[in-house]
């Protein structure tokens, strides 16, 4: 079966949206914003399963999301693309989590962001925070897309500068701008 050409893809998804509310009763802003904060966020690049995925901050604490919450954690979304539902979360990192290589620190799992490594492979980055406590830092885990299961290991995120290479962390990116000339406060 082959999918219509949709000439209206907002006023489609607000019907779709509109009619799931209906249907369960619920309200539309309600439903609208849930939609917004599974799919939303972030998506990988072009590929038979570009919409399949979305990764994402969440807590079942409180709305709203902080990087000074320790409690707020990232997940990854399969959705059905057929029917816009979640068929699975998938946990992808919080704080304080132990990894086959490392434990990561206490504190928020923040701004996921989800990226093709290769055809089998998605990889998922994140930074982990505790605001006023540690500088923040950015790590990974990849995902393998046929077996829909994360690997068993995290791994620090690296950056390149002028000075040498670095776990990514915003202190480097601030030296290597004054390195080449910036002067402001960081």
């Amino acid at each position: 079966m082959r999918a219509r050409e949709v000439k209206n893809l907002a006023g489609s998804l607000r019907a779709k949206l509109l009619n799931r509310s209906r249907e369960r009763k619920e309200d539309f802003q309600l439903v609208l914003s849930r939609w917004i904060a599974e799919r939303f966020p972030y998506r990988p690049g072009e590929s038979p399963q570009h919409d399949q995925f979305v990764i994402a901050m969440a807590n079942y604490i409180q709305p709203g999301e902080n990087a000074e919450w320790a409690f707020v954690y990232c997940t990854l979304s399969v959705v059905n693309m057929a029917t816009m539902e979640v068929e699975r979360r998938i946990p992808a990192a919080c704080g304080d989590q132990a990894f086959a290589n490392e434990t990561l620190p206490e504190g928020a799992c923040f701004v996921p962001r989800i990226f093709r490594k290769d055809a089998s492979t998605l990889r998922v980055f994140f930074a982990s925070e505790a605001p006023r406590q540690r500088e923040a830092q950015t790590w990974h885990r990849d995902f393998d897309i046929r077996k829909q299961t994360f690997s068993p290991a995290v791994g620090r995120a690296r950056i390149e500068t002028a000075s040498g290479t670095f776990n990514m962390q915003p202190r480097r990116f601030y030296d290597d701008a004054v390195a080449q000339g910036f002067r402001g406060e960081p």
